[in-house]
């Protein structure tokens, strides 16, 4: 079994999202221009898979973020969040 943690997808459900008070998210926060392409994620995916990996984790925020996680978890949900909200 492979687990995979993309980066940001470009997808739709930005488009569907809603904030935490219940109301639409609008316009995305983030750069659209770089954000994974669906097609190069699902071929990550699959090459993972391929070789039988545990995880992958994709771009350098997430690989970062595992070694961060490690010693102050809650920090990688608060740089997440500033992140997001900048739209990064």
């Amino acid at each position: 079994m492979t687990i995979a943690y993309p980066d940001f997808v470009m997808t739709e459900i930005r488009q569907r999202a809603f904030c935490p008070g219940g109301q639409p998210l609008g316009e995305s926060p983030v750069q659209e221009e770089k954000v994974m392409q669906v097609d190069e994620c699902a071929r990550l995916i699959l090459k993972a898979a391929g070789r039988r990996k545990r995880e992958e984790v994709m771009g350098l925020r997430g690989k970062v973020g595992q070694w961060i996680k490690l010693i102050a978890p809650g920090l990688v949900d608060r740089i997440a969040l500033r992140a997001i909200e900048r739209g990064r």
